[in-house]
């Protein structure tokens, strides 16, 4: 597969045109110049341009920079996407951007390629800096050819019998008996102590350098006899913790990612390393000191408040602008301290503005600081000398001072340097012996002591020789540099957070394992992925692999995402799919634990999705030697969570690639209004979105079906309301059928548009089955795959098993001209460059903005219909209102099946608001379809032309707003397939008029209704919901077009369902088949049917059903009162029931059984004052006091505060 960039071999921006009247002019004049606005908010909106030459090619003539003065001010760049609050966010720039010309070299796959980015304009502190170029280049191709695997990363526990994963979540002694090993699975009598071998990865840096080997660990023994095991005998080891101080205490890491250090306990041939003996034999002429230097580290991760990125908070400080402080107190044990040596703490602001902290100890001011800002990510680090005095506790409060500004503080670690009383009884204890020389240490409350030299944690040696003295203990220890002494308690000795028997691992050949295509997934989902795998394997070879699988081989056990990134860097396969849910929350501190990695990138504060500096970036895991900018195979999602969702999408993802229909022709533009969820709220893109859609549109050849859905033909219902718009999308979805859904306008990951367009709640009234679209979202965080409040309308879409089959979203804010171009690249692999499957499509635009993502599999066969002229006989125009018109068609030999549709003339609308002037064309509406199974290569098809269609100019509320059908625009749309292959054809060039024209028939026509293959007659009895079939035939054909006074309609008793659209002609017959809900015992069913000459027929039934009584329940509301949970609804009866609170993972946490429900208002108080941040499932469970009636409502529940 090739990706080609088409730009010009030459360029020349050196005579750019300055003359402009406002920004609106500049920015159309630029975009019509290839240059894209897509730079990230509140940075200038200024124009570039991106191009990629081969390496050694690039020629550039820089002209002299000029300063221009413009009659109107640069804006800094529109947030868009659809806020959750948040006010504006100011930054001065003195330069921006620093570099008007950025030449950087990627590598794709093995291949160098240069990235040149070229801003003509720049912001020089309030000046306009205009930068003049000529450049020559020669341009590049992408080639995504297999690589041959590079992973030589062996099995290193091949060689050992038995291998245990400890799980540390501390630095500290730690202790495994030989019961605990006996419980996880190691059979005492077959094995001798002195075979224990211990391993760890040693030190490492995170997300960057990992060994490829572990280091052995040195550990005592404890037992009666060295040759046996015995339950009660135990070793002991010393272990770091993921999180810790390094470099001997120096510095600290605190991990982001994950929990727990991994040691491996392994048994096999050679014999274990040993802790050794150091003496500590104390000089009893010397004097001993009691007391010695500690430092600590204090760091609770409570909440990330971005919801996305690395930068956890442990406390948020609210002061609100008619506050002129605020202050926050903590107080921190630590028995036996004397003097606070040093202090050290992050504070953190999410307002550019300075202010003042003041520093307290115990109610006395200790430092005053003006600090002029605190924005992530660095923060201000205060670090300073205190010596303070202290005893047992130190009572630390900031208070944070600044007139006439609302601001959040933020605090994140505490860390203390301090003097102590040593006592066995405050064990453990790190001592920090910071000078060369010997030192005469003394220890009170002794009882049964262990002390380490711990300055190699890898390496600890255990001091003896030491002298104890009624209860203290002496010794003497020579430092030859910063000496680390770990000091405890054999009854204070920590235990092994868990222990996992993995000694199945040495068999694995994980190494050996490659493949084009690689699925990667949790363990609970692996047999149902094996399920994929199957299915793909005659397509290309492939290969599921666990996750914990990849972390324990390549990373020997750490959690942290470059497990994966290295596997792919090793394997360099063609194709990968990440199974799974994933969160930025690694840890699962406030939610479960994703079950497949993310990458987070950036430090911050602000949720919203135009915030483009904290994001998640799976092309980090497809770039095998860099950060994410320059993605080397197709790397997808497939967001499910368990195997049921698993086996549906599988299940849907066949029945997708099975369905070669017309479908698969038909493409849908939605494009959002220029509002942002009110007429009183102008949006700062105007008619962008509008000419996004039309200016892709016009590269879609003519043989495929284009059909648009714009929010400006929808008027507003309420304040964010067009849910007009909603229902007709749904609708078109449901019924029509279209292979694509191309969406520009805002966005977030809950919602599209300000007036709800689609939500997560309308998700469930997508039942596209078995015409699945795929979706694109040229809009801002619909692919927020990582949040914790929402899921992303990306995922949920596609883990609807009615839904769609992929969808393409942007982790982030994006901007019109940037997705624009993106879906050009996609429009272009798909129809010109005839890609037909999914992901090399993708892969195809890709590299214009990585903050996209597909959600879907990455190897499903689209099964476009090719374009293929025909040979066609059809009557002469004009077609007139009741004028017959005849066609013969002449089909390649193997045709089997051809389906054709005949449309009006495009219509161009003019649409004018007091904020946008604009024409667009929308397509003409559907009056004839037909369906045809083959026998020969010739197709013969005739139906009568409608009277009734007007070709008047239609005026919508003003002169300035209409629409007109554009002349010699009618539509003949052709669909056809062979056993293999489907292929399109249309001629759009035909004309009407509205002569009259005289046709004899007055015959109506003949109308049928079946419910399951049967006659429906007066008092036929059905079930409530039923599928309504309806056959109709006559001469003249049925008028089809919908929202006329002649369009076919069923009307049950007030409600009218307009039918038009719904039908297709078949064997002499037109076909309707279309659910129906009764909602009375008797109810009276019309269908009324023009025909094609406006002769009319009434069918009418009286059919019967059971009604029977049912719980209703209205107004369901829940609501958080400090501890409690409210449940208000109002019932229509009296009900015993049952409401249980679940994780996501369906794990129940809470349940309140035998609830008595009254009839009318109820409120049922819960009490959840454990219950954590984040998002849970309720049941609601009635059953009715009368009769034998249960209803459940499962629905989502947030927790956030």
């Amino acid at each position: 597969m090739l990706v080609l960039f088409l730009f010009n071999l030459y360029l020349d921006f050196s005579n750019l045109s300055l003359n402009f009247d406002n920004f609106s002019s500049f920015k159309e004049s630029l975009i019509k110049k290839g240059f894209l606005f897509q730079e990230a908010y509140p940075y200038p909106y200024l124009p570039s341009k991106v191009l990629f030459a081969k390496k050694n090619s690039v020629k550039i003539n820089y002209l002299k920079s000029k300063e221009v003065d413009f009659s109107f001010t640069i804006p800094k760049t529109p947030r868009f996407g659809i806020l959750e609050g948040g006010g504006e966010f100011n930054l001065e720039f003195l330069k921006y951007p620093e570099n008007f010309l950025i030449i950087e070299t990627l590598n794709f796959r093995n291949k160098e390629i240069l990235k040149i980015t070229y801003y003509p304009f720049q912001i020089d502190k309030k000046r306009i800096i205009y930068n003049p170029i000529s450049l020559e280049y020669e341009e590049d191709t992408i080639s995504l050819k297999p690589l041959n695997s590079l992973d030589t990363l062996r099995n290193f526990f091949s060689d050992f019998y038995y291998i245990f994963k400890l799980y540390i979540d501390s630095s500290g002694l730690y202790k495994i008996t030989g019961k605990e090993l006996k419980d996880a699975g190691l059979n005492l009598s077959l094995i001798s102590p002195k075979k224990i071998r211990i391993f760890n990865i040693g030190d490492y840096t995170p997300n960057t350098y990992y060994p490829d080997t572990l280091i052995e660990i040195p550990y005592l023994f404890f037992g009666k006899d060295s040759n046996r095991f015995n339950e009660d005998d135990y070793i002991l080891f010393y272990a770091r913790g993921a999180s810790s101080f390094r470099n001997k205490f120096k510095d600290y890491y605190h991990n982001l990612y994950t929990l727990y250090n991994i040691y491996w306990l392994c048994i096999g041939e050679k014999e274990g390393k040993r802790i050794k003996e150091v003496s500590s034999l104390p000089d009893r002429k010397e004097v001993f000191k009691d007391f010695g230097y500690e430092k600590r580290h204090i760091e609770f991760d409570r909440d990330c408040p971005a919801r996305g990125g690395l930068l956890w908070i442990w406390d948020k400080i609210e002061k609100a602008s008619y506050e002129v402080s605020k202050e926050i107190s903590y107080s921190f044990e630590i028995k036996n301290a004397f003097l606070l040596d040093n202090l050290k703490f992050p504070i953190f602001c999410d307002s550019p503005f300075g202010f003042i902290l003041k520093i307290y100890l115990d109610s006395n001011l200790i430092d005053t600081l003006n600090i002029p800002s605190a924005l992530p990510p660095s923060g201000s680090l205060y670090n300073k000398k205190i010596n303070y005095p202290i005893k047992d506790k130190i009572n630390l409060k900031l208070l944070f001072y600044r007139k006439d500004k609302a601001m959040n503080f933020y605090t994140d670690y505490f860390e203390f340097i301090y003097l102590r009383q040593l006592n066995f009884q405050d064990a453990p204890i790190f001592l920090i012996l910071d000078s060369i020389k010997k030192h005469n240490i003394k220890i009170i409350k002794v009882k049964k002591p262990i002390i380490l030299d711990i300055t190699d944690e890898f390496s600890p040696k255990i001091l003896k020789d030491y002298l104890i003295e009624k209860d203290t203990l002496y010794l003497s220890y020579y430092a030859y540099d910063t000496t680390i002494l770990y000091i405890s308690d054999f009854d204070k000795i920590k235990r092994v957070k868990r222990i996992e028997n993995k000694s199945y691992y040495r068999n694995s050949n994980i190494h050996l394992l490659s493949g084009d295509y690689l699925i990667i997934c949790p363990s609970d989902l692996y047999y149902a992925c094996r399920e994929l795998k199957r299915y793909r394997d005659r397509e290309s070879s492939c290969e599921v692999f666990k996750i914990e699988e990849i972390i324990d081989h390549y990373l020997f056990g750490i959690e942290e995402p470059y497990s994966l990134k290295k596997f792919f860097a090793l394997k360099r396969p063609l194709y990968g799919c990440l199974v799974g849910d994933a969160t930025y929350d690694y840890r699962g501190l406030l939610y479960n634990k994703p079950q497949i990695f993310t990458y987070e990138v950036g430090y911050g504060f602000d949720f919203n999705v135009y915030n483009t500096a904290i994001y998640a970036l799976d092309s980090y895991f497809a770039d095998f030697e860099g950060n994410g900018r320059s993605p080397d195979f197709v790397l997808t999602r497939l967001p499910l969570r368990n195997e049921s969702e698993l086996r549906d999408y599988l299940f849907k993802l066949k029945e997708y690639e099975r369905n070669i229909s017309s479908y698969k022709k038909r493409i849908l533009f939605l494009a959002d209004d220029e509002y942002k969820g009110s007429p009183s709220e102008p949006d700062e893109f105007r008619a962008d979105h509008i000419r996004n859609c039309e200016n892709i549109a016009s590269i879609i050849p003519k043989d495929y079906d284009v059909e648009k859905l714009y929010l400006t033909e929808f008027p507003f219902l309420g304040e964010e309301d067009k849910t007009n718009a909603r229902d007709e999308f749904v609708r078109l979805l449901n019924d029509k059928g279209f292979a694509f859904a191309f969406y520009f306008g805002h966005g977030a990951g809950f919602q599209i548009a300000h007036e709800k367009l689609l939500t997560l709640g309308d998700v469930g009234k997508v039942k596209a089955r078995p015409n699945y679209p795929i979706g694109y979202f040229g809009s801002c965080g619909v692919g927020r795959f990582d949040d914790t409040k929402f899921e992303a309308l990306s995922e949920e879409l596609v883990r609807n098993k009615e839904g769609f089959i992929a969808t393409i979203g942007a982790i982030k804010g994006t901007s019109p001209p940037g997705n624009e171009e993106l879906l050009r690249r996609l429009v272009l692999a798909l129809i010109y460059n005839n890609k037909d499957i999914l992901g090399d499509a993708f892969y195809d635009c890709w590299q214009v903005n990585t903050f996209y993502h597909l959600f879907g599999e990455p190897l499903t066969k689209l099964n476009i219909p090719k374009r293929r002229d025909l040979n066609l006989e059809i009557s002469e125009g004009p077609f007139l209102g009741g004028k017959k018109v005849e066609a013969r068609i002449n089909l390649k030999k193997g045709v089997e099946f051809s389906e054709l549709s005949f449309s009006l003339g495009k219509r161009k609308r003019r649409y004018k608001s007091p904020v946008i002037d604009i024409f667009y064309n929308l397509s003409g509406e559907e009056i004839f379809q037909a369906k045809k199974i083959l026998k020969d290569s010739f197709y013969n098809f005739s139906f009568i032309f409608p009277k009734g269609l007007k070709l008047d100019t239609i005026f919508l509320g003003s002169p300035e707003n209409y629409y007109w059908e554009i002349p010699k625009t009618l539509k003949l749309s052709i669909f056809y397939k062979t056993k293999d292959s489907s292929f399109t054809f249309n001629i759009d060039t035909f004309f009407r008029d509205t002569l009259p024209y005289e046709n004899f028939d007055t015959l109506p026509p003949n109308i049928y209704l079946y419910a399951n293959n049967k006659i429906l007659k007066d008092t036929s009895e059905v079930k409530k919901d039923f599928q309504l079939e309806i056959r109709a035939f006559d001469e003249s054909g049925i008028f089809l077009k919908r929202g006329e006074a002649y369009s076919p309609k069923i009307i049950i008793e007030d409600e009218v369902i307009d039918l038009g659209g719904y039908f297709y002609y078949q064997d002499t017959f037109y076909y309707c088949k279309i659910p129906i809900t009764l909602k009375r015992d008797f109810n009276e069913v019309r269908v009324v049917i023009y025909d094609n000459l406006l002769n009319k027929k009434e069918k009418r039934v009286i059919l019967k059903t059971k009604i029977a009584p049912k719980i209703e329940i209205k107004d369901l509301a829940v609501v958080r009162v400090k501890d409690y949970l409210y449940f208000t609804f109002i019932l229509n009866e009296g009900c015993l029931g049952s409401i249980k609170i679940y994780t996501l993972n369906g794990r129940k946490i809470l349940e309140e059984n035998n609830l008595i429900f009254n009839f009318g208002f109820n409120s049922v108080p819960i009490r959840i004052e454990n219950l954590a941040r984040g998002i849970y499932l309720y049941k609601l469970s009635l059953s009715s006091l009368e009769r034998k009636e249960k209803k459940e409502i499962v629905n989502k529940l947030i927790i956030d505060y």
